[in-house]
């Protein structure tokens, strides 16, 4: 029944182009002229065939999920059916396999389907014994049932093949029953990326966009990365195969232009090199140029990604031109021929008028296939196509999830840059997320003429303190701080009335406003400085020292001066010393000692020196005492001149 099939793996399966011979070869070894061949359809549910169909649909999009709709008698499953469908339950949920071939063709070709049953039912009227139907879709729809949050580097930046395998395991992988193929068109790096309360299918499709890769289910595999090469182009010719073709040019607009910046560098960054569309085929390249003499308005937009150099804008809007400029050529038509899948490339051929010869018209990559079948096998099916030659097939339509501000957790702030950056982590985020290092805002923030670096407010957040996040643009991978916030564990408020400000350091070094009544600067050290508000005065207090510096200091009161200490004072001038007093000067002291090195001169209207003891004398030279006039003794006893 199922000739080469094999359990589907990623490893090995039947799903793969490397079939026995191309398609293309054997429908055309089997094309019988005026005839179009019956199809053979089968379908295997774990393991098992269901026999007995009746009808079968399936639509299958490059932009969209695939769906079907099979009905079958009562009986498909071996015995009757009822409504309490006793063996048809089991089916929710299971893998459907799907073959498609000629009828009564030993050597034939055969396409497979893949899919999910999402939903079974079972119909009765009048008086019949009833139908099993089936309804499901292809296996994306696995990836697109819930939104949810998850986050990739941080704390290193992941390949881009690495988030789209983890991704594709946490849900496609389904015991490893579906393929995907991922090949890169380039090796990407990313630092930091979230899947934003969105679906799998939602961020998978974004991830395309932003770095200008293909991705889509073509039936049997899930591809993310450049197009598949594929099998040998089928070939269509209108007026044999292809009973019915519609060519539509359309009118697109193909000038886009996207901007970024990198703050790191401080740099804006563009698509340095052109990001035309390179379309080939003769109608499809008309279009697209009268395309854009058509639509000449503007459109910039900044770039739907973290861009970190110009080749990262480049790419995402080489890939929106690209998803644009294929929809200026699309045919589209009706055909006898059952093979065909999103992906497929055919060649469309047009016969003569009047003539029995075709001859080719243009190569075309299938985009949009609706397959119908009844019980007698007979096959009809409406297909859309694009130019094969652009390397661009038509992408599902993503929605750009708008990231909130939401509260983090400060995991590191040792910037390796040295930049002031922080890593913070959300509530949602597990244990091995972050995000990577982001800017903090600031009150102030910038450079000046002197000043080239950390020109205003200075406050990077602690490890462990709660933070206010908020988003550029609100893109879920450009986060910044914009704030802190304390919480129960560490707020202490601002005092009765609100009366304290105060910003204090991770070691204890605080300044603290009171209203009113004081300002006061101290450190853990017991250094402290008080400007105290109710009594006009400010005290200076310090366990060791206090210096005061400067070229010039001057001390001034307007009532008194104090100066005391518990040891010594000293006064010292390497030119002069003046110590000048409006009315008395007063010295009080055990022993006053005076060394003068030259001379002493002492200069008043009156002098007197008072002591219990006393003596003059001079150790070289004589004593003079002089008076313009009387030199008088006045001793209460006798006087001695030796």
């Amino acid at each position: 029944m199922f000739s080469n099939y094999i359990d589907s793996t990623p490893e090995g399966s039947i799903f793969s182009t490397k079939r026995i011979y191309s398609n293309a070869i054997a429908i055309a070894k089997h094309y019988i002229p005026g005839v179009n061949q019956l199809v053979d359809v089968k379908f295997i549910a774990e393991g098992k065939e269901l026999v007995n169909y009746k009808s079968f649909e399936l639509v299958q999009s490059t932009q969209a999920h695939h769906s079907f709709v099979v009905s079958f008698s009562c009986d498909c499953l071996g015995t009757k059916e009822t409504y309490r469908m006793d063996e048809a339950q089991k089916l929710l949920g299971k893998h459907l396999l799907v073959s498609i071939r000629y009828k009564n063709l030993v050597d034939k070709p055969e396409r497979f389907f893949s899919g999910i049953i999402t939903q079974v039912s079972f119909e009765q009227g009048d008086g019949s014994e009833g139908y099993l139907i089936l309804k499901g879709n292809s296996p994306t729809i696995l990836l697109d049932q819930a939104p949810h949050l998850q986050s990739f580097g941080g704390n290193a930046p992941d390949s881009l093949s690495y988030i789209v395998n983890k991704i594709l395991d946490q849900g496609y992988y389904k015991n490893q029953l579906f393929q995907s193929r991922i090949k890169l068109s380039k090796d990407i790096n990313i630092a930091y990326s979230c899947q934003y309360n969105e679906t799998a299918y939602n961020y998978l499709t974004r991830l395309a966009a932003m770095y200008d890769e293909q991705f889509f289910y073509d039936g049997e595999i899930l591809h993310f990365g450049e197009l598949p090469k594929g099998e040998k182009p089928i070939s269509l010719v209108y007026g044999r195969d292809v009973s019915q073709v519609e060519i539509q040019l359309q009118a697109r607009h193909v000038s886009r232009q996207f901007y970024g910046y990198n703050s790191f560098i401080h740099k804006y960054l563009h698509a340095e090199s052109a990001t035309d569309l390179r379309v080939k085929g003769t109608l499809a390249k008309s279009s697209y140029m009268r395309s854009k003499e058509i639509f000449k308005t503007p459109s910039l937009q900044q770039v739907p990604l973290k861009a970190s150099t110009d080749q990262d804008v480049l790419q995402a809007q080489r890939h929106v031109i690209g998803n644009e400029g294929i929809q200026v050529f699309v045919i589209t038509g009706v055909t006898t021929i059952p093979f065909l899948y999103p992906g497929c490339v055919v060649e469309l051929n047009m016969l003569q008028p009047n003539k029995k010869v075709s001859s080719h018209f243009t190569t075309l990559i299938i985009t949009d296939i609706e397959h119908t079948v009844d019980a007698l096998g007979q096959y009809s099916g409406k297909f859309k196509a694009v130019d094969a030659q652009t390397g661009y097939i038509p992408q599902p339509v993503f929605t750009a999830p708008i990231a909130e501000p939401q509260i983090g957790i400060v995991v590191n702030n040792e910037d390796p840059k040295g930049k002031g950056r922080v890593q913070v982590q959300f509530s949602w985020q597990d244990s091995s997320q972050q995000t990577d290092f982001i800017r903090v805002m600031s009150g102030d923030a910038g450079s000046s003429d002197q000043v080239k670096t950390n020109r205003g407010m200075v406050f990077i957040p602690e490890k462990g303190d709660q933070v206010m996040v908020s988003f550029v643009s609100n893109h879920p991978d450009c986060p910044f701080v914009m704030g802190s916030f304390f919480h129960g564990g560490n707020a202490a408020g601002g005092g009765v009335n609100n009366q304290i400000k105060s910003i204090q350091t991770r070691s204890g070094h605080t300044l603290k406003f009171t209203e009113e009544e004081s300002i006061e600067i101290y450190d853990v050290s017991g250094n402290y400085i008080l400007l105290d508000t109710t009594e006009k005065s400010i005290n200076l207090t310090a366990p060791e020292s206090i210096l005061l510096t400067a070229r010039n200091i001057q001390l001034r009161a307007s009532e008194n001066v104090t100066i005391q200490a518990s040891e010594n004072i000293d006064l010292g001038a390497q030119r002069n010393l003046t110590v000048t007093a409006g009315e008395n000067y007063y010295l009080t002291a055990n022993n006053q000692y005076a060394t003068v090195v030259a001379t002493t001169k002492i200069e008043s209207k009156t002098y007197f020196v008072i002591s219990e003891v006393g003596r003059i004398e001079t150790t070289q030279e004589s004593l003079q005492l002089a008076s313009t006039k009387e030199v008088e003794n006045l001793s209460g006893k006798r006087v001695k001149i030796f």
